[in-house]
């Protein structure tokens, strides 16, 4: 092979090394980029769509409990809801025949559209007593009479505390609250 020859060849030779390098940089490798990002978004789309999918499903199951939920907040009027909540603590006092020295409610306003109504109280009895009491605090009802009456609360806080040595009498301090839903920010 004569000395032009060589040339040509090393000359073609780089030429297309330099062609390929130009072809990865410029088509390849912007190609490969924009491949996996849509496949990414791609999984992303349809991850979201089968989550749509399962919400559709489950949809009138959250409607019915969110209904349910909603129809057991505190009444509207802030009065009738501390009283509902006071008469509903004596109610679950009678029934488990626990002993309350005192019931402390304050309203805790959130500036949005609902309200919450903090109650606490100090009671004593017998740890049958206080785990019913515990108990129907916990399912929000008190069966009084024929009717069944249902407040929805929430648990905050629970402390127990032995009053004698012997630890028959118990002393609970509970803290409970229960939503008001549909409070204008002027209330």
């Amino acid at each position: 092979m004569e000395i032009k020859d060589r040339q040509k060849f090393l000359l073609v030779l780089a030429a297309i090394g330099v062609g390929l390098f130009v072809l990865d940089s410029v088509v390849i490798e912007p190609l490969w980029h924009s491949w996996t990002e849509r496949s990414a978004r791609i999984k992303s789309l349809k991850d979201s769509l089968k989550s749509g999918q399962d919400l559709i499903k489950i949809g009138a199951g959250i409607r019915d409990t969110w209904a349910r939920m909603s129809t057991n907040t505190l009444k509207s009027d802030p009065s009738l809801a501390q009283s509902d909540m006071l008469k509903a603590f004596d109610r679950w006092a009678k029934d488990s025949g626990i002993t309350v020295a005192s019931i402390h409610p304050q309203w805790k306003s959130t500036g949005e559209d609902y309200a919450q109504l903090e109650v606490r109280a100090d009671a004593s009895g017998n740890i049958s007593s206080l785990s019913k009491f515990l108990f129907n605090v916990e399912k929000a009802h008190a069966v009084h009479g024929s009717e069944s009456e249902h407040i929805g609360v929430r648990i905050e806080s629970v402390e127990v505390s032995a009053r004698d040595n012997d630890g028959r009498q118990l002393s609970l301090v509970l803290q409970i609250s229960g939503l008001q839903l549909g409070v204008t920010p002027d209330q």
